[in-house]
């Protein structure tokens, strides 16, 4: 068995050259890696208007070039409430302590992804129930165990 592994893994690392690499150097000799590029930073800043635009007068942090925001929730919302609840919508964002390094308390915000939904409507449709729910206040929200 030790044999037959050796020779697996010599096939697949030693063996035979990586496609990849090569594919990377052709695109980045023949320019399609620049224009890969050029579109996604089009396309991730157009992302980010979309978000500024749905959560006008909301506190969120994020920047152009970015594929998250953290969205800080109004008052009375915390976030693993308001997470649960959004996901119970179908919608999938994530705490922010989840992003915690040490003992300090996190905000009560929560990341939402603007790079997951397929096109820019779906994407604004997203974030206008998100939007909507944490405006809407839990109150108003049926509590999700």
């Amino acid at each position: 068995i030790c044999e037959k592994m050796t020779s697996a893994i010599f096939g697949l690392t030693v063996a035979q050259p990586g496609i990849n690499p090569e594919i990377a150097r052709m695109w980045i000799d023949n320019g399609t890696a620049d224009t890969i590029v050029r579109w996604q930073r089009k396309e991730v800043a157009a992302r980010y208007a979309i978000a500024e635009d749905v959560f006008e007068g909301l506190e969120f942090r994020g920047h152009p070039n970015a594929y998250h925001i953290f969205l800080t929730l109004p008052a009375p919302w915390r976030a693993q409430e308001f997470t649960d609840v959004v996901r119970s919508k179908g919608y999938g964002i994530v705490p922010a302590d989840t992003f915690s390094i040490d003992r300090t308390p996190a905000p009560h915000a929560v990341r939402i992804s603007l790079c997951d939904p397929r096109n820019h409507e779906t994407l604004r449709q997203a974030l206008v129930v998100i939007r909507d729910l944490a405006t809407a206040g839990r109150q108003s929200q049926t509590h999700v165990i």
